[in-house]
């Protein structure tokens, strides 16, 4: 199988997956999930049937005898080219972020369940913007539960499937040469053994 941006595997602890972030028609078929050890080996098998959309148009819809050469719908495609040595509305913002959406104040779950934090900052366009993630006042730990998203001023955070020890306060911190601003998420995260 043949991995890239939008395939990702995890193994933690004995829970294996396999996640697809978008499909197309040619991922169709059937997926093998195999596990050995040294006693022999298990395996169990997923069929995925993904049917291509209908209705893309894949004709030209330029006018019929356009006289656009290559040269101009390069151009077109480029896009304008920005002087960001300039001031003035073209230049990139120069503004302390803000968080225009702040994260979901609190949150319960039970072990085992996923959590998703979401929110978003301006100025969007700074391509100077730190974005960090703390759980209880110090960087969030990596792994294969968790994945960040920082995107034209969107963030967001997912933990695949929880902890009770995942449960405390959540911070996003926006950072710039210019200032920093923050959003808080408390996460209530219930062991399933206190429920039964």
């Amino acid at each position: 199988m043949t991995f890239g941006s939008r395939m990702h595997t995890s193994d933690d602890f004995g829970f294996i997956s396999l996640d697809l972030d978008w499909t197309f028609s040619r991922d169709s078929g059937e997926y093998l999930c195999r596990a050995v050890n040294a006693w022999g080996f298990a395996t169990t098998r997923a069929k995925l049937v993904c049917k291509g959309r209908t209705g893309i148009i894949r004709d030209s819809q330029l006018p019929k005898g356009s006289t656009l050469d290559a040269e101009k719908l390069s151009e077109l495609e480029r896009g304008p080219i920005r002087d960001n040595s300039r001031s003035g509305p073209e230049a990139l913002p120069a503004a302390p972020p803000v968080f225009i959406e702040k994260l979901q104040e609190t949150m319960g779950v039970v072990e085992g369940e996923a959590i998703h934090l979401e929110a978003r900052v301006e100025p969007k366009t700074d391509g100077n913007m730190e974005i960090t993630w703390l759980h209880n006042g110090k960087p969030l730990k990596s792994g294969s539960r968790f994945k960040t998203v920082y995107d034209f001023g969107y963030v967001s955070l997912d933990i695949l499937y929880t902890y009770e020890e995942d449960g405390g306060e959540y911070t996003c911190v926006a950072r710039n040469k210019l200032g920093e601003d923050r959003t808080t998420s408390i996460l209530q995260c219930k062991s399933w053994l206190t429920i039964v």
